[in-house]
């Protein structure tokens, strides 16, 4: 629940933001914070995607998550995060969301995978 809110909020703020302020590729908006900010949320973001990719078993699929997580930022990870832990089987965990399918002995939940 919370990663829906939390990505349903961001995307209704990246469009709302849009619309209101215009387009975030202006020369203007490239003070020093704004770079500095750039770098860190990317960098954040090659960590989760490290994770997706380690998680996902196709090209398609790691390909897929990285160009969503590259336009749509926190957007895509909420989504992400939301739909494997929906993707979880009764009385599976942490150890079940973090891992690939194939370092738990090959079982796979219903939906599998993206």
């Amino acid at each position: 629940l919370i990663f829906g809110l939390a990505g349903g909020c961001m995307f209704g703020l990246v469009v709302y933001t849009c619309w209101t302020d215009g387009s975030p590729f202006r020369k203007e908006l490239l003070v020093p914070w704004m770079v500095a900010t750039l770098w860190d949320f990317y960098t954040n973001q090659l960590v989760i995607y490290a994770w997706a990719f380690y998680k996902e078993d196709t090209a398609a699929a790691r390909g897929i998550v990285l160009l969503l997580m590259i336009g749509l930022g926190s957007v895509t990870t909420c989504f992400y995060i939301l739909y494997h832990l929906y993707s979880l089987s009764p009385g599976q965990g942490i150890k079940e969301l973090l891992l690939n399918q194939k370092h738990l002995g090959g079982k796979r939940s219903t939906q599998g995978g993206i």
